[in-house]
């Protein structure tokens, strides 16, 4: 009896924790995509301000 309850505490940890890993992928995924984009918005700001400047 008790190594069944143990086995089903083992396997919803072991779910568990491949929740908490994609989650943490996700996370990683949503990081590097708010870097990019701010990579692109800090070019296309300085594109915005040269031409601002060429023009003044």
């Amino acid at each position: 009896m008790r190594t069944a309850s143990l086995g089903a505490v083992v396997a919803r940890m072991a779910d568990m924790t491949g929740g908490i890993a994609d989650a943490v992928g996700k996370t990683n995924e949503t990081a590097e995509d708010a870097e990019r984009l701010s990579s692109d918005m800090n070019q296309r700001l300085d594109g915005f301000v040269k031409e601002l400047r060429n023009a003044a």
